[in-house]
């Protein structure tokens, strides 16, 4: 289970298990390099405000956008 947001350069994955994606789809339109493990800050906390509002309902028994 997850819950995504795809914005005109950035696809931002939060799954059920706890494990986030993060790619900038200008730089590696493929997906290959996972950034969310180096990234924090504004950008990941924008993408998480926005993806809140888009799973809205969440997926039942998703509860990591908390």
């Amino acid at each position: 289970t997850y819950c995504a947001v795809h914005t005109g350069r950035y696809l931002y994955v939060v799954y059920q298990r706890g494990v986030n994606d993060l790619y900038d789809l200008r730089r590696d339109p493929n997906q290959l390099q996972n950034l969310a493990p180096e990234v924090h800050g504004r950008l990941e906390g924008r993408l998480r405000t926005l993806l809140r509002s888009l799973c809205d309902p969440a997926p039942p028994g998703f509860d990591r956008l908390s």
